[in-house]
């Protein structure tokens, strides 16, 4: 078990709910924060009702004075111990046909999103006072970072998170914090059945495993790179995606 609070980004969707649970099963206060104000509300409330500590926040990552906002608010309930960068979007689209704001929005929200996570953690996290206490930042990339057709936008963006997380585990390392990177295949969330139906049977069937994660095996490993028993695992990124990737 940990204690202090965690920041879970995106929290009002799947992997982010399911994520912010397990991290209420440690013990952990969780900041359920959403640019969707009721979806995280409603999460909240459901943790709430499950004896879980949770707090709801509505909060834009793209925008710095949103995460100060929220930092502001972790201090109100304790000390951070954990932020995870899973808020993310699609705009799928060939290159050739991607326009300016397709690129931007998924750019923003992932990378940038990520980028003023880690910062203001690790402003926190490296503070006077802290006594190497340390901390945890876990960012959502995905394999699609090894390239997917249609997705230039959000593989740039995956690439970038893992290579931001490198750079974040290298700063904080000195300090007692890590900093590792989750790339999960498809998962079995409402965002993977906007695709059709007979690619997802493709996709399914491609799989060594022949089936898609489900959101609760995506949080129990961020769960784990949070927990005290991953203190020297840094500056890594776990493949969760039933052994896809290993084809490549």
């Amino acid at each position: 078990m940990v204690d202090g609070v965690a920041v879970v980004t995106g929290a009002g969707g799947a992997i982010g709910g399911a994520t912010a649970r397990r991290l209420g099963e440690q013990g952990l206060t969780v900041l359920v924060t959403d640019i969707d104000a009721e979806a995280a509300q409603s999460t909240a409330e459901s943790l709430s009702s499950d004896g879980i500590v949770a707090h709801p926040m509505q909060h834009d990552v793209t925008n710095r004075g949103d995460w100060e906002k929220v930092i502001a608010e972790v201090r109100t309930h304790g000390e951070l111990w954990a932020t995870v960068n899973n808020a993310g979007l699609l705009r799928d689209s060939l290159l050739k046909k991607m326009t300016d704001e397709a690129w931007n929005t998924v750019i923003d929200v992932h990378l940038r999103g990520a980028f003023l996570g880690c910062s203001l953690s690790l402003q926190e996290f490296t503070s006077k006072g802290r006594a190497l206490r340390g901390g945890r930042i876990v960012s959502l990339s995905s394999t699609s970072y090894l390239g997917t057709l249609g997705q230039g936008n959000y593989a740039a963006a995956k690439g970038g998170i893992v290579s931001l997380t490198r750079v974040a585990a290298l700063e904080g390392a000195r300090y007692g914090a890590t900093a590792n990177a989750v790339a999960p295949g498809s998962v079995n969330t409402p965002l993977l059945h906007q695709t059709p139906e007979e690619t997802l049977e493709q996709f399914r069937l491609r799989n060594p495993m022949q089936r898609f994660a489900e959101p609760t095996e995506i949080a129990a490993v961020i769960a784990f790179l949070i927990s005290a028993d991953a203190s020297y695992i840094n500056g890594q990124v776990i493949h969760v995606d039933g052994g896809d990737s290993a084809q490549v």
